[in-house]
């Protein structure tokens, strides 16, 4: 069972697994191909989908293991469609 900070509302969410982070796979799947387009882009970027990650710790919706998934997962996803439609 995930571990929520605040009450109200969001325990019951968080009593549901996600393992990985959905909004974390998508922020690195939506932004590793622009840093692979632009790398002077990177600094800007990646604290953005870092941001999301840690979010998503910072409001106990996810473990730290769940968002670390998400990064791998969304950044390995937009480099395979990347390989797959060259």
């Amino acid at each position: 069972m995930k571990y929520c900070l605040k009450p109200g509302p969001a325990p019951a969410r968080c009593a549901t697994p996600s393992f990985p982070s959905g909004h974390t796979t998508a922020a690195f799947a939506m932004l590793t191909p622009w840093m692979i387009a632009s790398p002077a882009l990177i600094p800007l970027l990646l604290p953005i989908g870092a941001g999301v990650a840690l979010s998503r710790v910072y409001f106990g919706l996810h473990y730290p293991s769940d968002t670390v998934a998400g990064m791998l997962l969304g950044s390995a996803t937009a480099l395979l469609v990347g390989v797959w439609i060259a």
